[in-house]
């Protein structure tokens, strides 16, 4: 049987990949959330404020006219902490992302380090 902590992990990793509303966008990262990773070779660090900006200004997908292609591959978690992988194809590139998730007192999970690649 499945547990709420799973449903919750599952339901965080979905707000990231869906971009449409920037309000559900940001509230799957903590305010002090980093995103960073390599994509075609170069390196990016973004703050929460800054990915979310640019990502919710690229819009959703429907509306960019892109198929939703979007995996979770694989879950770890260990009481109050977990890690999803994340397989995704995003604006005619593949990506593999690296959630760190945080389950606080208050707010429940969210995502409190992105770590990504993309080959292109």
């Amino acid at each position: 049987m499945r547990d709420a902590d799973l449903d919750a992990i599952e339901g965080v990793a979905w707000l990231d990949m869906d971009v449409c509303d920037p309000t559900l966008f940001s509230a799957a990262f903590h305010p002090t959330a980093r995103i960073q990773g390599y994509r075609g070779g170069q390196w990016r660090g973004l703050t929460r404020e800054e990915f979310v900006g640019h990502y919710t200004q690229l819009g959703s997908r429907a509306a960019a006219g892109e198929a939703f292609d979007m995996r979770i591959l694989s879950i770890d978690r260990a009481g109050r902490a977990a890690v999803v992988k994340v397989g995704m194809r995003w604006n005619e590139r593949d990506y593999v992302d690296f959630l760190s998730m945080i389950r606080r007192d208050e707010g429940g999970w969210s995502i409190s380090e992105k770590t990504f690649f993309s080959p292109t």
